[in-house]
């Protein structure tokens, strides 16, 4: 065997034991949300599934969606500091209550830091709440400040939020989410990201009616 040879085969075997490694910590993490509060669990895997969905549908670059999928799905694992009483209460919540919070992408941040694979991850999930008019949280970043997967995992995230019940307000249907969103781009959201977010629903949707039409035709 070669000199170039070991090297690419050593090379292989280190990412392949990075991929496994990674894959095994993030089903870790995972686990400690579920045992934590199920709705997030829950909430987490369908804002995994939209995201990639959108990243594929607007065509970034592997690396890029793969990024976004472990984000995404971690992306409230902050959340397993802040008690289930705060997490599932049905009424306003109090200053100190939204406080606790607001906490949960700087510890989301600091536990996906710690895990050696997730770097980048870590970096989008501390950035999600950030706002285009620099009123969000945790750090008040603006527009030009934010992460661009951040951008992306925002929208996801209060699309799935919007059109699923909470036990504080009724599911808002597709169409009504997005509306949603585009009254608040370019506060709230990436104005862009929002405008090929809505493309890539419409087209979901079409692509569903299509589906549905040709099961229920055969």
């Amino acid at each position: 065997m070669g000199l170039m040879q070991y090297r690419l085969i050593k090379k292989k075997t280190k990412v392949c034991f990075k991929d496994r490694f990674r894959k095994k910590l993030i089903k870790l993490l995972l686990s400690f949300i579920v045992k934590k509060d199920s709705y997030t669990a829950a909430h987490c895997k369908r804002v995994m599934k939209l995201a990639v969905g959108f990243a594929k549908y607007c065509s970034y670059p592997v690396e890029k969606i793969n990024t976004l999928k472990y984000a995404s799905l971690l992306h409230d694992v902050g959340k397993i500091a802040i008690s289930k009483r705060i997490l599932n209460k049905p009424g306003k919540l109090t200053y100190d209550e939204y406080s606790k919070i607001k906490e949960h992408p700087n510890m989301g941040f600091l536990i996906i830091e710690r895990v050696f694979f997730l770097g980048e991850e870590a970096k989008v999930i501390r950035q999600h709440h950030e706002r285009m008019d620099g009123q969000g949280y945790p750090h008040g970043l603006n527009a030009y400040e934010i992460n661009e997967l951040s951008k992306v995992l925002s929208v996801c995230d209060a699309f799935d939020a919007m059109t699923n019940d909470r036990a504080y307000r009724k599911m808002l249907n597709a169409e009504e989410a997005v509306k949603e969103l585009e009254n608040c781009a370019g506060t709230q959201f990436d104005q862009i990201v929002v405008e090929s977010f809505q493309k890539y629903i419409q087209n979901r949707t079409k692509t569903l009616q299509a589906n549905d039409g040709v099961q229920r035709g055969g």
